[in-house]
């Protein structure tokens, strides 16, 4: 019998077919590397394990193990404001993991990264949490059924390199513990709509590079406690039971841009001099307090006309 010879044309589709495929390889990998986060391709050399972890967890951020004091200090936050009673709105990454047992086959394990959350990074907190650099970055858990207590000494005063603290419209309850002074890297606090008392803490003046400060819709009493914040531009501390005359220190936060006290019905006295000095000041609310406004005149009645101040 004789031997069929291939046709110049099959093989011409066979290396076509074979072309085509290879283009569209080529370009579902293309699209594939387009779709692709920047910090995946930094972290191509990374292990099936790295690929394996989930979504939330930013490629590179995973190959940094997390500031254990940092890990620790979350854990005691959420279990003060509820978070071991099951009240939080979600948790994930939250929970601490289980006590290990003298046979547990996991005791051997030399990573550290795994040690303190898990080998899937299951035991590391991440609802609600900014990592950068294995470091607490922001914690925002707005209207996130939190309720209780903030922690003391071991929960937020560790998160030295928190820039945004949100806590806004939980059940928060006791007084705003002065450790929050160590957070010295905090620009923006906000502990608005809860049901916190007790004094403005003294020792928010270590918070060199705050900007924000919201605390309005609270039951906190007391004189308005700042003390001398250079770089605030925001303060809001209406609707809740602060007394006392407005301090002069209030006028050295010369970046104040914004100053919500309406709704304090035993603030009183006068407005201090030292107003003047807040040469960006848009808004100034007062009503429902028992400030003088006959001391609204003068040099300072002035200066807020020159400015275009809101009283």
């Amino acid at each position: 019998s004789r031997r069929r010879t291939p046709s110049p044309h099959g093989s011409r589709s066979a290396r076509s077919g074979s072309a085509s495929s290879g283009r569209s390889s080529r370009s579902r990998g293309r699209s594939a590397s387009r779709s692709a986060s920047p910090t995946a391709s930094i972290a191509s050399k990374s292990t099936a394990a790295d690929v394996e972890r989930p979504p939330w967890w930013d490629p590179w951020e995973s190959r940094l193990c997390p500031d254990e004091r940092q890990v620790f200090g979350l854990r005691e936050f959420w279990g003060s404001t509820g978070g071991r009673l099951g009240r939080w709105v979600a948790d994930e990454g939250w929970r601490p993991p289980p006590p290990k047992l003298n046979l547990d086959e996991h005791d051997d394990v030399d990573d550290p990264l795994e040690k303190l959350c898990g080998k899937d990074l299951e035991f590391k907190p991440r609802r609600g949490v900014t990592w950068v650099d294995g470091a607490v970055c922001k914690l925002e858990l707005v209207r996130h059924g939190l309720e209780g207590p903030l922690p003391g000494p071991r929960g937020l005063a560790v998160l030295r390199t928190c820039v945004v603290l949100n806590l806004r419209g939980n059940a928060l309850s006791g007084n705003i513990p002065g450790d929050i002074g160590n957070m010295v890297a905090l620009e923006h606090l906000d502990l608005a709509e809860n049901d916190l008392e007790g004094a403005i803490p003294s020792d928010l003046v270590y918070c060199k590079q705050l900007r924000v400060l919201r605390l309005e819709d609270n039951n906190l009493f007391g004189p308005v406690n700042i003390g001398v914040m250079e770089n605030l531009e925001e303060l809001c501390a209406q609707r809740n039971r602060l007394s006392g005359k407005l301090p002069d220190e209030l006028g050295d936060c010369t970046k104040l841009e914004l100053i919500l006290l309406h709704d304090n019905a035993n603030l009183r006295g006068a407005l201090p001099p030292s107003l003047v000095n807040c040469v960006s000041l848009k808004r100034l609310l007062l009503c429902g307090t028992r400030i003088d406004p006959r001391s609204l005149r003068g040099d300072l009645a002035e200066k807020f006309a020159e400015i275009g101040c809101d009283v």
